[in-house]
C-alpha cells in the first residue's frame, strides 16, 4: 500500500497579489495546519517524503506539518514547477523519482492545481478543496512505479471546518 497526501496550503494573507509568491500564512492558517496535521498523526500517518511548492505559504504549511511529525525540515523538497502548474503526469513522475522505500508521500501546493491533481489521482474524489484541505489517497500497489491516474482511493478528506 502506498499513500499520497495532497495538501492545499493553509489560509494566507489577503491581497498582495503583485507579489503572490511571497504571501505568508495568516494566524488562522497556521492554526488550521497544526490541527489538520495533528489529526493525520492521530490517524497513524507519517511522511517519508515531503514535496512542496516553493511559494512561501505552501512552504510554511509544509513546515508546520513537518514539525508535527518530527520530520526534518531540511528534507522538505522544493518543487518550483508546482507554483506555475503541474500536470498529473508531472506529479506521477515527481513521486516515482525518489520515493523508493517510502510508503507515504506528502505534496503541498495551490489551487486550482492541487484540486485537479487530487481529482485525477483517484477514482472517487468529488470534494471541495478549501485552504488547508488535505486528501489522503491510498494506492493498492507495492511500488510507486505502479501508481497511475485514477488508480487511488480517498481514505480521508480533512478540511479545517470538519476538524474544529
Amino acid at each position: 500500500m502506498k499513500t499520497l497526501v495532497m495538501v492545499r496550503h493553509a489560509k494566507a494573507e489577503a491581497g498582495g497579489y503583485d507579489d503572490d509568491y511571497n504571501r505568508s500564512l495568516q494566524e488562522k492558517g497556521e492554526k488550521d495546519a497544526a490541527k489538520i496535521s495533528s489529526t493525520l498523526k492521530q490517524l497513524g500517518l507519517c511522511p517519508g517524503r515531503i514535496i512542496s511548492s516553493s511559494a512561501k505559504r505552501a512552504w510554511q504549511t509544509a513546515s508546520i506539518y513537518a514539525e508535527t511529525f518530527g520530520f526534518d525540515m531540511n528534507r522538505i523538497e522544493p518543487w518550483d514547477e508546482f507554483y506555475r502548474g503541474a500536470s498529473t503526469q508531472d506529479l506521477i513522475d515527481k513521486i516515482q523519482s525518489g520515493s523508493q522505500g517510502i510508503d507515504v508521500v506528502f505534496v503541498f501546493g495551490h489551487n486550482p492545481t492541487i484540486h485537479y491533481l487530487t481529482h485525477n489521482m483517484c477514482s472517487n474524489f468529488n470534494h471541495d478543496t478549501p485552504t488547508c484541505a488535505t486528501a489522503v489517497i491510498e494506492f493498492d500497489v507495492d511500488e510507486w512505479t505502479d501508481i497511475e491516474a485514477r488508480g487511488g482511493n480517498i481514505a480521508h478528506h480533512l478540511i479545517p471546518k470538519s476538524i474544529f
